[in-house]
């Protein structure tokens, strides 16, 4: 199978500190705008993962590829307005996003495209995310 490449897992666990930092922090104004923007930010690099897996991976003009490129822009199209949101609203809505890109990622067109280190380590990066917008949620809902 695929061997499990180690120079990405630092990247991405060096990306995936900034949630786990701001999660606990004194929750001012700046704090939970900061969370949010780098949040969308990774959401959107995300769809750019799923823009260069079409472009590498399918075949050109392929409904896959159509399916692919058009998938490849949601995640900005989600972020982006996410950020003129109330915070609370803002963060489910990325939170979703995050949720959305994870299912496509788990279908089967993807499962065959992306290798299995790649998977792996998406959930754990994932449910990290997830649970730093739940803390962010319930913090902001209990302000």
């Amino acid at each position: 199978m695929h061997r499990k490449p180690h120079l990405p897992q630092k990247p991405c666990r060096h990306c995936a500190r900034p949630f786990a930092w701001l999660a606990p922090v004194a929750w001012q104004g700046v704090a939970i705008n900061a969370f949010l923007a780098y949040a969308a930010v990774i959401l959107s690099f995300l769809g750019g993962i799923q823009w260069g897996v079409a472009m590498s991976l399918e075949a050109a003009g392929g409904p896959g590829f159509r399916a692919r490129l058009m998938l490849s822009m949601a995640p900005s199209l989600i972020a982006w307005p996410s950020l003129l949101l109330h915070p609370v609203t803002g963060a489910w809505v990325l939170a979703l996003g995050f949720v959305v890109v994870r299912l496509h990622e788990l279908g089967r067109d993807s499962r065959e495209l992306l290798p299995s280190w790649f998977q792996s380590l998406r959930h754990l990066l994932t449910a990290v995310v997830l649970a730093c917008h739940g803390a962010v949620i319930w913090r902001l809902a209990g302000a």
